[in-house]
């Protein structure tokens, strides 16, 4: 069974897992991050806001999977007066914090050969620097990668790509 390595994050300090689990796969290795996190997050602190970031490696110390999650717990108020902008405003230490979805783009990421033509990825994610890191972990170590451009919203829906999948196009 391949062995993966699960480092953490809590915004503060970070944690090296230098051990290791063996799991059946990157799914489960998913799943046993889900957990940790879930375990950090019962300790949750008294500050308004805190985020935790768990690293999947194998056993090659590739990043395999990030995972991130964050609590929000600051007063709410009455809510009764609303702003110009028709968010209620709160009384109270803390302003409304509300979170907007994640912008989502479609990157094409080329796998360099000396040889023949590159393959070409298409990968979902909200930066470059995420879908360069989601293809590092479907590659051959050491392959040399980088963007050659973008897909239109349009066939991005017509791939129907999910979040952080990578498809060979």
């Amino acid at each position: 069974m391949p062995r993966y390595f699960i480092d953490l994050h809590d915004g503060t300090e970070a944690v090296r897992d230098r051990e290791g689990r063996e799991l059946s796969n990157l799914d489960a290795a998913r799943v046993q991050a889900v957990r940790i996190l879930t375990q950090l997050a019962q300790g949750f602190s008294n500050e308004p806001r805190q985020d935790y970031v768990a690293a999947v490696r194998n056993a090659a110390g590739t990043v395999r999977l990030r995972l991130r999650m964050s609590l929000d717990a600051g007063p709410i108020g009455d809510g009764q007066d609303a702003s110009d902008d028709g968010v209620d405003a709160v009384a109270g230490p803390y302003p409304v914090w509300v979170s907007k979805p994640l912008k989502l783009h479609c990157f094409l990421i080329a796998v360099e050969h000396r040889r023949g033509t590159a393959p070409v990825y298409a990968v979902l994610a909200s930066t470059a620097d995420e879908a360069l890191e989601a293809v590092t972990g479907a590659v051959a170590p050491r392959a040399k990668l980088r963007r050659v451009g973008g897909l239109s919203k349009d066939m991005t829906r017509h791939l129907r790509l999910k979040p952080g999948e990578i498809r060979m196009i």
